[in-house]
């Protein structure tokens, strides 16, 4: 007996400009291989055992999003764009075409599990779609509060138009997907949407308890070796009413307004503390000399800048995920080439430069509402 695949029908909109370009970096595109990868970022950055491996030897990574390696194959799942509204098209500050309050529909198609005894991962797809949609980012400055979406609403569904499609090829599977329709269903439940909040109370519960639910099942390591979000995570938010009463004139209105309060408050932390500063990424340059790390090419920056909506107004905040911190080194150019080039250790220590900014955040009105203090 054969019967509908699980559709889950995701829409998401633009908080902030979305500068997200195919092959022509002249246009803005949505490309459906970029937001994959940033699913895929967020489910290692939430889920533990993504690189564990399964019975048929490839990692629950590789089951769920497919790979090139061995016998990992296609994804479990289909994505498919469905829709595109409200495309408005603007140029950021380094004069690129980006999407400004886009809103677009993606579909997701459950593949059915065709003589396979292992489950592929469906809380960790739906733990990724909902982080992207809640912390998360697309295209380029994404930890600057660039290409900040949120995820507006979700559902799951049998799909007979597809099933019709796989009858006509003779491809049939098992009676499973009414079963899985339910467990999708109920891991829907663990993570209310924020963005349908009426209040910043109910936002701000609704966020909290779809972290809380992530985060209890996640990393104890306090040293990964990549991002990730577990107990030493946290999120702060700017507290409006907070800045209203303590004598500013007006209450942010838009997302420049947001991003702008954040990116001055790194600028000034950066100018007061250049060791401590260097959490925002490397390499810095200066006149004659640049601070790099020892083994790589960039540091991304450790904390994400982050614009949220809660119906008309807009709110900055920073999220601090947990990540592992390379060892810095200050190359001092004497000249040209690279045998005119001395290299010294740049000690660094992460910890007390994220307390230091941290300190600076709740002197502006910023408060914890997720994870560690």
């Amino acid at each position: 007996m054969s019967v509908p695949l699980v559709k889950i029908k995701t829409r998401f909109c633009s908080v902030t400009p979305l500068c997200l370009h195919g092959a022509d970096k002249n246009q803005a595109e949505l490309r459906l291989p970029s937001i994959k990868g940033a699913l895929r970022y967020w489910y290692r950055a939430a889920c533990p055992d993504f690189s564990e491996k399964t019975d048929s030897g490839i990692t629950k990574e590789e089951l769920l999003f497919g790979g090139t390696r061995g016998k990992a194959g296609q994804s479990a799942f289909l994505m498919r764009l469905a829709k595109k509204e409200d495309i408005k098209i603007v140029r950021d500050q380094y004069n690129r075409k980006c999407f400004s309050g886009i809103k677009f529909e993606l579909e997701f198609l459950l593949r059915p599990n065709l003589g396979n005894d292992i489950k592929p991962d469906w809380r960790g797809l739906l733990t990724s779609i909902w982080l992207l949609g809640h912390l998360g980012g697309l295209g380029s400055k994404s930890r600057k509060g660039y290409g900040t979406i949120a995820l507006e609403s979700w559902s799951a569904e049998e799909s007979e138009e597809i099933q019709r499609l796989i009858n006509d090829f003779s491809i049939a599977h098992e009676a499973k997907s009414s079963r899985e329709l339910e467990e999708i269903q109920a891991i829907m439940d663990d993570f209310p949407i924020a963005h349908e909040a009426e209040s910043f109370e109910e936002w701000e519960e609704k966020l909290r308890t779809g972290w809380e639910n992530i985060v209890e099942e996640g990393y104890l390591s306090e040293k990964p070796e990549h991002t990730v979000l577990n107990n030493n995570s946290s999120l702060y938010i700017r507290e409006e009413k907070k800045v209203k009463e303590a004598g500013e004139k007006r209450e942010v209105k838009d997302t420049k307004d947001a991003l702008g309060n954040g990116l001055a408050l790194i600028k000034q932390f950066r100018s007061e503390n250049q060791k401590e500063g260097m959490i925002f990424g490397a390499p810095l340059r200066m006149r004659g000399e640049s601070i790099i790390p020892k083994d790589y090419n960039r540091l991304p920056s450790l904390i994400w800048l982050r614009a949220f909506q809660v119906g008309n107004q807009y709110y900055s905040a920073f999220l601090f995920l947990t990540a592992p911190f390379p060892e810095l080194q200050t190359e001092i150019r004497k000249g040209k080439g690279k045998k005119n080039k001395v290299y010294k250790n740049y000690p660094v220590n992460q910890n007390d430069a994220v307390r230091l900014f941290k300190a600076k955040l709740k002197a502006n009105n910023y408060r914890r509402i997720c994870g560690h203090e």
